[in-house]
């Protein structure tokens, strides 16, 4: 959470502008490598999504003139459309809360303190743009490898998020490759400026502007976020943050060396979500995008090829003999051309294309849309849909190829976790504890870690794996148990199906805790109990009134154990 407050410049012990300047400047030259890459993803795959010029705003110029199939830009929409469906649909839960200690977790306390955060927390992204972000974020990275966005607090919907084009922020790494630190150099105008931080804390320059009426003249901003390192954490005023915020001009005259605003952070505000990582590299690789690049470039050469081929074979160039120079000719479908006596049949195609080239043709763009498909995960999220195989498949053949499918994507999904969707459930569960929206936690969670299980549809398709394993292992059992009853011994059944519900997402609200289940258990047991007395007292019951018609003489048992007899007619011992 950013402790300034609009309008209202706080002063700490940061480093100056000219600092901030240096740092910039060397993020910027170690991000350049990456730029060249940058564009033609953008030029053949994403247009719109790569902003390098801080005055690329507001510019409507077509940017796809480089893209005449659309299967490359197709294929990022049905990537980025599966993976919010996938990963963070807004129309079923996909994360759970629970705490590391499992004994805690069932816990009826816990569990209610936990199920209020997670309704609280659905009902915060739903009123945000948070969702909206997320689906942006996911075609940028399947695209460039990188994408970030911003969580602030809001004073309206709780938290506001905001995506960055990719190529208008650098970002550092700490030692364990994450991510820590960001600059960001973009536009605002002079308007929005004075809105956000105020009149007084602006320029000269940018105060003359809005004085005179010039609202939307557009200024040069920097952002910095990144770690506090000199900051006492004994103090919780906004230059002890973890983190460190700065915002300035970066266009300002030498006058004023002020910045705009200076806060701090709790926690880093900024999701930055990489496909894959090489080494130390701070930008990702290895994208969708990345790796079908050259498909995409030569797709759209082929279609090039194609739409030439075509226009020859019905617009051909056309060749006449010299002596036709001055005369009228036409190529208009019905049209008579009128040639010299003898020279009949000269006026024709100078090339003659052979039609049988576009059927060659459209075979080389389906190898290149197939390939684009494939590195895009479109046969994953349309599996069935493109099964094209005349018999249809079995069960156990779809379950095989579907979890194929989900093994190639699951590092991309752990990663997501790990960088996107962690970071961003922290960000916003501290935002909505300081603003009051969540119950203080059980005194009994003290020093316990609140901890964050997918439940997604992909996160569980990555657990069904295990279960096919369990089902496996009980099928066993079970069949072998048909010739040794012994080894059912060796089964921890309530283990096993606790096990299994967790696989499959399973509620923690439908599933019974150890200390219910044992009162279940024992009340069964009392009632097995009870019910064996009252049959052992029914035959109690007949057996005395058997005997109560039967006839007493001194003669027969029943005679002598009434007079206390033995069997053999002397008194019992």
């Amino acid at each position: 959470m950013e402790i300034a407050d609009r309008g209202q410049m706080q002063v700490g012990p940061l480093a100056p502008r000219q600092r901030y300047l240096q740092r910039l400047t060397a993020l910027e030259a170690e991000r350049s490598t990456w730029l060249a890459h940058w564009i033609e993803l953008s030029d053949y795959i994403f247009p719109r999504r790569f902003r390098y010029l801080y005055t690329d705003r507001n510019k409507g110029t077509k940017r796809n003139d480089k893209i005449i199939n659309s299967k490359p830009t197709v294929s990022v929409r049905i990537l980025a459309a599966g993976k919010m469906a996938g990963l963070t649909s807004p129309a079923r839960p996909w994360a759970r809360f629970t705490i590391t200690d499992p004994l805690l977790a069932e816990d009826d306390e816990v569990k209610g303190w936990l199920q209020i955060c997670e309704r609280v927390f659905y009902e915060t992204l739903a009123k945000s743009n948070l969702y909206n972000c997320l689906h942006e974020i996911y075609g940028i990275q399947a695209t460039f490898a990188t994408a970030a966005f911003y969580i602030e607090e809001d004073d309206e919907d709780d938290v506001r998020g905001y995506v960055f084009p990719i190529g208008q922020f650098c970002a550092a790494a700490t030692a364990k490759q994450r991510i820590d630190t960001l600059y960001r150099k973009f536009s605002m105008t002079v308007g929005q400026m004075v809105e956000e931080f105020g009149e007084k804390n602006c320029s000269p320059t940018v105060r003359e502007a809005y004085r005179q009426g010039n609202y939307d003249q557009w200024r040069v901003v920097v952002h910095v976020i990144e770690p506090n390192r000199g900051r006492e954490p004994r103090y919780a005023d906004a230059k002890n943050m973890p983190f460190r915020s700065c915002w300035f001009e970066y266009e300002a005259d030498q006058t004023h060396q002020e910045p705009l605003r200076v806060g701090g952070y709790e926690e880093f505000p900024v999701m930055v979500a990489r496909w894959f990582v090489t080494g130390e590299d701070v930008y990702g690789s290895g994208s969708p995008g990345m790796e079908t690049l050259g498909d995409c470039k030569a797709l759209q050469l082929a279609e090039r090829r194609k739409a030439q081929t075509v226009d020859k074979i019905v617009n051909p160039p056309m060749q006449a003999p010299a002596s036709m120079r001055a005369q009228r000719l036409s190529l208009l479908p019905g049209d008579n051309n009128f040639v010299p006596d003898g020279q009949q049949g000269q006026f024709k195609p100078a090339i003659e294309v052979n039609p049988a080239a576009i059927p060659a043709q459209k075979d080389v763009i389906k190898e290149h849309e197939y390939r684009i498909g494939e590195g895009f995960y479109t046969n994953l999220f349309q599996m069935m849909l493109e099964d094209d195989r005349q018999q249809p498949s079995t069960a156990r053949e779809i379950n095989e190829r579907h979890e194929e499918k989900m093994l190639q994507l699951g590092p991309v999904v752990e990663r997501d976790e790990d960088e996107l969707l962690d970071p961003m459930v922290n960000r916003v569960m501290a935002i909505l504890q300081r603003k009051g929206k969540v119950p203080p936690p059980p005194a009994k969670l003290r020093g316990q870690r609140v901890k964050v299980e997918y439940t997604s549809v992909m996160a569980q398709a990555q657990k069904l794996l295990g279960t096919a394993a369990i089902e496996r292992f009980t099928s066993f059992i079970g069949s072998t148990s048909a010739v040794k009853k012994q080894i059912l011994d060796i089964m921890n059944e309530d283990e096993i199906a606790r096990e299994y519900a967790k696989m499959l997402g399973v509620p923690v609200n439908c599933i019974n805790t150890q200390e219910v289940v044992a009162k279940i258990r024992e009340a069964a047991a009392q009632q097995a109990q009870a019910q064996q007395s009252m049959q052992a007292l029914g035959g109690m019951a007949q057996a005395a009134k058997a005997a109560s018609g039967a006839e007493v003489t001194d003669t027969n048992l029943l005679g002598r154990l009434m007079n206390g007899a033995g069997a053999g007619g002397g008194p019992l011992q």
